[in-house]
């Protein structure tokens, strides 16, 4: 409150919860979006490597890459600018190392298919 200005009732300021903004993840498959779309905090999208990005891709932070066709997946990554986090679904990144802008983070599915 600035001074000067009156408080009727002498009651506190309200502080209503702020909520982060979602984290927006492009994902190639319906598992993946039926898998992410109750985690708090997360807006997947569903994408295909053949066809026009859907609304909101642009705000992409997390991509979840299809093991082909890898020249088509990074023209895509190439046109998200706010994307920090490419996401392979096998253990192996040979096909990615090297190949990413360097401001990305590359990570593997390394043991996410063994037993639980």
């Amino acid at each position: 409150m600035n001074p000067g200005q009156s408080n009727p009732g002498n009651t506190m300021p309200s502080h209503e919860p702020v909520s982060a903004p979602s984290v927006v993840a492009l994902v190639p498959d319906p598992r993946g979006l039926d898998a992410l779309a109750g985690v708090e905090g997360v807006t997947p999208l569903l994408y295909d490597v053949r066809a026009p990005l859907p609304a909101g891709a642009e705000r992409a932070e997390v991509i979840v890459v299809p093991s082909q066709p890898v020249d088509l997946v990074l023209e895509i990554v190439r046109r998200l600018p706010a994307l920090r986090l490419v996401q392979t679904l096998s253990a192996g990144t040979d096909t990615w190392t090297g190949r990413l802008p360097g401001h990305l983070t590359l990570s593997n599915a390394s043991g996410a298919h063994g037993p639980a």
